[in-house]
């Protein structure tokens, strides 16, 4: 525990990377400690590491001082989250098939809680949460397009420049370079905090 939860910042940074622990996307600055379950709700979790994730602003205005059931949701430091949900080329992040009735009820309540259900029409101006998975799908056609072109002889210094693209947006990535074990153990040492076992999940699915 720690005396002010303000002192955990230095320490979830390293372990998670400077990124949306829920949009995946990377807040160079101005990204905050996320209360899993809100301190107004249960203050003697205010200062608990356990209850600590990394938010950026709009993900952590949706949820808000929601009251939270810790069951009730898939959470992305415990749970296999990048199996649990599908992200498509529209921007669109939608519940995997193939979850059970459980599953796929907590993988939902997961996305309404943070906002991240929402098409472009019903998000506020200052959202950009869509727009920044698009331009992620575009960046990973790009990225394909290099490696499709690539030489033999070329084709190692091809990755690393395809992974420097991969700013954020981690699952996007991974989708779209699923079938390329190279890219993937590259994206996930990239990306702290990102388990190695999800990708084998995904891989045998």
């Amino acid at each position: 525990m720690f005396n002010t939860y303000g002192d955990a910042a230095t320490y979830l940074r390293d372990r998670l990377g400077r990124y949306c622990s829920y949009c995946e996307r990377k807040i160079p600055t101005s990204l905050a400690i996320e209360h899993v379950i809100p301190k107004s709700y249960n203050p003697t979790l205010e200062n608990v590491w356990g209850n600590f994730l990394l938010a950026c602003v709009n993900c952590n205005s949706h949820k808000g001082s929601q009251p939270v059931e810790l069951n009730g949701y898939l959470w992305p430091d415990t749970d296999d989250t990048f199996s649990a949900f599908t992200y498509e080329p529209s921007g669109a992040i939608k519940v995997a098939a193939g979850l059970d009735t459980l599953q796929q009820a907590k993988a939902r309540a997961l996305l309404e809680l943070v906002g991240l259900d929402k098409s472009p029409e019903q998000a506020s101006a200052a959202d950009y949460r869509y727009k920044d998975r698009i331009e992620q799908w575009g960046k990973a056609k790009v990225a394909v397009e290099m490696l499709q072109s690539a030489s033999v002889q070329s084709l190692e210094k091809t990755r690393a420049a395809i992974i420097t693209l991969a700013t954020d947006g981690y699952s996007i990535w991974a989708t779209v370079f699923r079938g390329d074990p190279f890219i993937l153990a590259a994206l996930v040492k990239k990306y702290p905090g990102t388990r190695a076992d999800e990708l084998a999940v995904k891989e045998s699915a």
